[in-house]
């Protein structure tokens, strides 16, 4: 638990009167660089030439299409320099418009005065946080009061919206229409590719198709045997995603209100929100998991369960430092001059390091997601918790412990690499060991990669084409 002493919490809480709760006006560069993921446009111009093979285009709908999406572009450049010029100009959300302020402040004056007569810092804590769990029990008006700010937002959307659908109109007018389906499937391949929010829990933004095609190929007989599957995965898989960008699309300005004007209720609700819809995104990729695996044989189940794993939890599936330590000393063993009977001895060495190993990594698995989610709840907590009683702390203190599990768990691998690693020492001796780069051992100077199937947004790739086996794909010249 973070505490602060109880001076500088009594001192804080002094400042939480009734009224004291200023709104800020943020200048318009502020807010171009806040509205961010708001104000992303849908399609860019570098999408233009795969769309068009994709959709097979001639030279002259190809340039049809360019000034479709160079007006689209355009409109989003345009508008949002407006847009954030009207919302550096917006009245502030005030007080007096939110019906449970005056509980809040009733709460808040009584713990000042709690805390006056008090000389306990865990008493303080302890206070604080009744006062804000009691806060977040008192029932608020039906939906967060929009400021207009955010009605700014919200007019943008509408408008964004309808020069989308002007744009999805003047394409489908240019196109095949004898293959809807396959027109479908590009505009999920673009939502993948364009999505503005960026995954945060592990598996939130893998692709396993994409896993398939890019292992087995497009063409290959797993391809062709699990393209069905595949396709359900890809749709299952976009309803889930747009469901997401939707849900934190509007749960963040809301939030951004509820900061400004300290009420903790819509800002930790949608922090809630936000995890939840997350979670259900990343659950697609779970159960598709193992649907996937259904239409293969043994061994290439076994295979893609691997490459999904590492691919979904990069972190606890990395080569440890006395993996790679293993590999190098076995990959140069004659340079090193090492006897059978010394590579029997880095055997069991292993053996033992994997039985230590293996649930230190069940363990991660099984927390890691939980802990993410958890993560942005608790750092909504932990900031409504500063901005409403100046208090450095969570709502409830096990959530740390929850969000802090991993890293106790990779602690713990770390010991388990240094104490292996020790023991190559003293079976090779110092003269040997010291011929062994430190990169091979030394985790600051390995580099870990990162999930191949979660980078840039340009990464994404149409799962579901023509047919299986198609290789006339958005993704095939990314």
């Amino acid at each position: 638990m973070i505490r602060m002493g109880f001076t500088v919490l009594a001192l804080t809480i002094a400042s939480i009167a009734p009224g004291a709760v200023q709104p800020s006006s943020a200048p318009a560069a502020e807010l171009i660089r806040d509205l961010g993921p708001h104000a992303a446009p849908r399609i860019r111009f570098v999408d233009t030439p795969l769309i068009a093979r994709e959709l097979q285009l001639d030279d002259e709908r190809q340039v049809i299409l360019d000034q479709i999406v160079l007006d689209y572009l355009t409109f989003v450049e345009r508008e949002t320099r407006a847009l954030a010029e009207r919302l550096a100009a917006a009245d502030p959300y005030e007080v007096s418009t939110d019906p449970a302020a005056i509980r809040r402040d009733e709460l808040r004056g009584a713990v000042r005065d709690a805390l006056s007569r008090s000389s306990e810092s865990d008493d303080a804590a302890k206070a604080l946080r009744e006062s804000m769990l009691e806060e977040l029990a008192v029932t608020d008006p039906p939906g967060p009061i929009a400021s207009p700010r955010t009605r700014e937002l919200a007019s943008w959307d509408t408008a964004h919206d309808q020069q989308w659908t002007a744009l999805v109109g003047g394409i489908d007018a240019i196109r095949d229409r004898s293959e809807p389906g396959h027109w479908d499937a590009v505009f999920r391949a673009l939502r993948r590719r364009n999505t503005p929010w960026r995954p945060v829990l592990p598996g939130e933004g893998v692709d396993l198709a994409r896993i398939v095609y890019d292992h087995w190929g497009r063409d290959s007989d797993v391809a062709r045997a699990c393209h069905g599957v595949l396709l359900d995965y890809a749709k299952l898989y976009d309803e889930m995603l747009a469901g997401r960008d939707w849900t934190i699309a509007r749960i963040r300005p809301l939030q951004r209100d509820a900061r400004i004007m300290g009420t903790p209720g819509p800002w930790i609700d949608g922090a809630r929100r936000e995890a939840s819809a997350r979670g259900r995104l990343a659950e697609v990729n779970d159960r598709y998991l193992e649907v996937i695996r259904t239409c293969m044989n043994d061994g290439d189940a076994e295979r893609f369960r691997s490459l999904a794993d590492r691919a979904m939890y990069p972190e606890v599936f990395r080569p440890t430092a006395f993996h790679r330590l293993l590999r190098h000393v076995q990959r140069h063993s004659q340079d090193l001059g090492l006897t059978p009977e010394e590579l029997r001895t880095l055997d069991e060495l292993n053996e033992d390091y994997e039985q230590s190993l293996g649930p230190l990594r069940a363990e991660w698995l099984e927390v890691a997601r939980r802990a993410e989610s958890e993560a942005i709840l608790l750092a909504a907590e932990s900031e409504a918790m500063l901005r409403c009683y100046g208090f450095m702390g969570p709502v409830l203190p096990g959530r740390e412990e929850i969000v802090g599990r991993p890293a106790v768990l990779r602690e713990g691998i770390g010991q388990l690499d240094e104490s292996a690693t020790a023991l190559v020492f003293g079976l090779l001796g110092a003269d040997r060991f010291g011929r062994i780069p430190p990169s091979a051992y030394q985790p600051e100077l390995i580099a870990g990669p990162g999930s191949s199937t979660a980078e840039s947004p340009g990464a994404f790739r149409v799962v579901y084409l023509r047919g299986a086996g198609d290789r006339t794909g958005l993704g095939d010249r990314d």
